[in-house]
């Protein structure tokens, strides 16, 4: 398990970190070496939290932001970034979507456009199962399992040999992020079941630390039994040993119940961390203070609706997922009188 309690004690200072970002509802992970000189960036979340951030951590330069795919709460963040007109960002890496008509799309495209000619991006890619994204962060490496080139280069609204509809979610990129012979987490953003279908037939290896689960544990199907045989499956073949869901408290009731259920049985005894407590979990919020939080930004710290708040993983030969999940547990027993995370315990208590 990754997830201890307390701090590793290695005499070996780490060589980079993983944040994963409590954004409300939306993504957002920043890779980035301990002194901050190499960051990458997938996914930028809804808002100005990425900025936020970047600000607090003292971040200036950012090498790569990997878009999985185009929709708003994975893609406004970087919107965000370039409006400031202080942040240097090296490439961009996403694929087009013609299907988003959306203004942050549409605006976000032609601010690339606009920059690249100005010599102010060295470079604005596309990214395909099989690729690999430059780090320069010592045995750090990020490699793209999907999509695969035919839906890349068919896109959302065509169909693939067998008559099925391409979404803008069965393109969606998912990552592995690996140190060394680490596999330490897998990054899915909104994966569908047609994409989910492709990833697996690719026969490439999925197992992780972390799962970052996709669609921020909504509805990722045609329908509830399929978002919840998808998530049992995906959990059981990556077999991770914590499984984050970020989320927004207050958007569409998610994570849904039905989608930690499956999860649990895909990978029982593996840790679930959602980045805000969900309102099937704690109808009212607590006046104290969340100790075990990180000292990082957390977009519902100010509301105190965090649950396991930003979270990150140290690169580290003895690495830890912070905050712990000791502390995590307690304040979820404490504050999360329903909490779908526990619920397997409390029956198996009951019986």
């Amino acid at each position: 398990m990754i997830d201890q309690e307390q701090p590793s004690n290695s005499n070996t200072a780490p060589a980079a970190s993983m944040t994963v970002l409590d954004v409300g509802h939306g993504n957002c992970c920043i890779i980035s070496s301990i002194n901050g000189e190499h960051v990458i960036v997938v996914d930028t979340g809804p808002g100005v939290g990425v900025l936020e951030y970047l600000l607090q951590e003292g971040i200036d330069r950012v090498n790569s932001v990997v878009l999985s795919h185009a929709d708003a709460d994975h893609i406004s963040g970087l919107i965000s970034l370039l409006n400031t007109g202080t942040f240097q960002i090296d490439e961009v890496i996403a694929n087009s979507d013609a299907l988003k008509r959306s203004e942050k799309w549409s605006d976000l495209a032609w601010t690339l456009d606009r920059l690249k000619r100005a010599g102010a991006l060295s470079s604005v890619d596309g990214l395909q199962e099989g690729d690999v994204v430059a780090t320069q962060i010592d045995g750090v490496k990020i490699r793209v399992l999907a999509p695969r080139i035919g839906l890349v280069l068919t896109g959302p609204g065509a169909r693939d040999p067998k008559g099925r509809l391409i979404s803008s979610n069965s393109t969606s990129a998912v990552l592995l992020i690996e140190f060394g012979d680490r596999r330490v987490a897998l990054l899915t953003g909104d994966l569908d079941q047609l994409g989910f279908e492709y990833l697996i037939e690719s026969g490439q290896d999925l197992r992780a630390d972390i799962l970052v689960f996709p669609h921020h544990g909504g509805l990722s199907g045609s329908s509830i039994a399929a978002t919840a045989a998808l998530a049992e499956e995906l959990a059981r073949v990556v077999t991770p040993t914590d499984i984050v869901f970020s989320m927004d408290r207050r958007k569409f009731g998610n994570p849904r119940g039905e989608v930690v259920a499956a999860v649990m049985r895909g990978a029982p005894g593996a840790r679930i961390a959602c980045t805000e407590l969900a309102e099937a979990c704690a109808a009212e919020l607590s006046d104290e203070e969340s100790v075990h939080l990180l000292p990082l930004f957390a977009s519902g710290f100010a509301r105190r609706s965090c649950c396991a708040g930003t979270m990150r993983f140290l690169f580290i030969e003895d690495a830890v997922l912070e905050p712990g999940c000791d502390a995590h547990r307690r304040f979820v027993e404490r504050y999360a009188g329903t909490a779908l995370c526990l619920a397997r315990t409390k029956q198996a208590v009951a019986l």
